[in-house]
């Protein structure tokens, strides 16, 4: 009966709105004057029908946007298809809205309103329209990703969400593999991502499948390949910080994680992983990186110039800093410096700075908190991201969010959840586990 009832709800609500879609898009060959408004209009009923209809999908599209960092033509280039994806899913998201149980999630949100009204602060100090939209950019990158995480737990969706996620990525690290392989050994930018961007949603995925395998369900024959690939696909980049990030995680993970036989079995391999990675990262250091000169591939000495110059910038103004986005001033002659302490200082001081550490703090301590299945996926990732944000660029489109998602799914109680009747992967580790014990 209750199939019976979901096809006649298809049929009546989900079919006239496809038909409309399809309508909308010829109306736009029809009358190529009004194909852009005809295609807005497709996708926005698209997205109605999709929000109320199968909201998961938008959930599951949100997470796998991320890795989408390219620019959206139709905004002008000002959005990102990672922010426009994550957008949508958190206005789904608003449906799931954290409960009054949900103690750690709401105090990582709190946290994160009292650093939004000390930006907000300087932003009033040192206005500019980049400076705004920025400040408004921050809401997609925490809480919106914290409502999608919590969404995807509340809606079932956590399991397809993350092997879709993992799928994706693998393909982003097959085409890094084959650009490395076709560029004679040159950092990988796969389809046109920035290589550090693929590094981190490599370093992601690899959490996942390590963190989350009981979500997964993969047996090991094929977990191991996507991991194999994973990692392949990490090195073909080049990102020592993504690597340095994955290897902490790692380390991490062997220290709060171990127990039992299995357990100390598990932390050997991990620490050996993270000593090969380490060790990787120590001898991609070439003498061109130590150079005392910032010549074009010097990333050392470019970054500490970029450095003491955000600080030069930060002792003029210490409380307030220069104002966020002060690097797209083109007087000032700078970029953004690939550090959160010191770029956070030059864009606002100490008062930014303060309410960066408010957040991370609270966030970490949630993480550590939670009672969730996936409370090691959240710390891991939460290991990986403040790594790679000491190493790099943090505010921006797709990792952040990213990494909020799945923090928000550690972070969402999954009340009534039910464990998955045993898969082989299952199966495979219990006895592994029996045998160790």
């Amino acid at each position: 009966m209750g199939r019976l009832l979901d096809r006649t709800l298809t049929l009546t609500v989900v079919g006239p709105l496809v038909v409309l879609v399809v309508l909308s898009v010829m109306a736009g060959y029809l009358a190529p004057s009004a194909a852009g408004r005809a295609l807005a209009l497709a996708a926005f009923v698209l997205f109605v029908t999709a929000a109320f209809a199968v909201p998961q999908a938008v959930l599951a599209v949100a997470l796998v946007g991320a890795v989408a960092t390219m620019r959206v033509p139709f905004f002008g280039g000002a959005m990102s298809y990672a922010d426009l994806t994550m957008i949508l899913g958190t206005l789904v998201a608003l449906r799931f809205a954290p409960r009054r149980d949900d103690v750690e999630l709401r105090r990582v949100l709190v946290a994160f309103a009292v650093y939004f009204g000390a930006i907000a602060v300087v932003v009033a100090a040192n206005p500019s329209t980049d400076a705004v939209l920025e400040w408004l950019h921050r809401l997609v990158l925490v809480p919106g990703p914290l409502l999608v995480g919590v969404a995807l737990v509340r809606t079932g969706a956590v399991d397809v969400a993350l092997r879709a996620f993992v799928l994706v990525v693998g393909v982003v690290a097959l085409g890094a593999v084959g650009f490395a392989v076709s560029s004679g050994g040159q950092p990988a930018y796969p389809f046109d991502i920035n290589k550090n961007a693929a590094g981190l949603v490599m370093a992601f995925a690899l959490v996942v499948t390590v963190a989350a395998r009981h979500r997964l369900r993969w047996a090991p024959f094929l977990r191991h390949p996507v991991q194999g690939l994973l990692l392949a696909g990490l090195l073909a980049t080049q990102s020592r910080g993504a690597a340095l990030a994955l290897a902490l995680a790692l380390v991490a993970r062997a220290v709060l994680g171990a127990s039992g036989g299995r357990g100390r079995q598990r932390a050997m391999a991990a620490g050996v992983v993270a000593l090969v990675l380490m060790a990787l990262v120590a001898v991609s250091v070439s003498e061109r990186d130590l150079a005392p000169d910032a010549s074009p591939g010097n990333a050392v000495a470019t970054r500490a110039e970029v450095f003491g110059q955000a600080l030069d910038l930060w002792r003029e103004q210490p409380v307030l800093g220069a104002g966020v986005r002060y690097f797209t001033d083109p007087d000032l002659e700078t970029s953004v410096a690939h550090n959160i302490v010191v770029n956070e200082l030059g864009e606002a001081g100490v008062v930014g700075l303060a309410g960066v550490v408010l957040v991370l703090w609270v966030t970490w301590r949630a993480v550590r908190r939670s009672r969730s299945d996936l409370a090691m996926l959240g710390t891991m990732i939460f290991v990986v991201e403040v790594v790679a944000a000491l190493l790099d660029v943090f505010w921006v489109a797709g990792r952040v969010g990213c990494a909020y998602v799945f923090i928000g799914m550690a972070l969402a109680e999954a009340r009534g959840h039910r464990e998955p009747p045993a898969s082989p992967a299952r199966r495979y580790d219990a006895r592994l586990d029996a045998g160790a014990a």
